[in-house]
């Protein structure tokens, strides 16, 4: 297993708050964080009325993804996402799988996939804490966030994860 190549330069994370007034459902999520060309995931707070859930959304875009054919399923059969955070596992387990085909500018076919993590509250409790370094692994795919990523985790997890252990 090789641990993704930082070839790239990630776009810089941030938090975005978002409401919709006709089904009352707000959304704050940080991201995105970009993992490997074409693979990014975000983490997300979503409530309606007084539920709270959390999310974590894999989304890898086979046209820019550079490892392999992008026309290829990257994820469909093996998606399961472990962290290793300050050195203490914690399993995500295996995600929902969405993906489609699409038609390329040249007549050519790639594939767009999203992997839906949602988190329980043993998850919560590991990224609460400020943490210092956080691995990971989807599938075969290995990857490390850099200072930026994490500080931008920590700042959500201080405003939106910690407030909701805590209620």
């Amino acid at each position: 297993m090789a641990v993704s190549a930082c070839s790239f330069t990630p776009v810089k994370p941030g938090t975005v708050n978002i409401h919709d007034e006709f089904t009352g459902m707000t959304a704050v999520t940080v991201g995105p964080i970009q993992i490997e060309r074409g693979i990014k995931w975000d983490l997300s707070r979503v409530t309606q009325g007084v539920d709270n859930i959390f999310v974590l959304t894999v989304v890898r875009d086979g046209a820019t993804n550079s490892a392999g054919s992008g026309s290829k399923w990257r994820f469909l059969r093996n998606n399961r996402m472990d962290l290793i955070i300050d050195g203490e596992r914690q399993s995500l387990g295996n995600a929902d799988h969405d993906g489609e085909a699409r038609t390329a500018g040249a007549g050519g076919v790639y594939t767009v996939e999203r992997l839906t993590y949602q988190l329980n509250g043993e998850a919560l409790k590991a990224l609460s804490s400020s943490f210092d370094t956080i691995k990971g692994r989807i599938g075969s795919l290995e990857f490390n966030l850099n200072p930026e990523q994490i500080k931008a985790l920590n700042q959500f997890a201080d405003t939106e994860i910690t407030p909701y252990l805590i209620n």
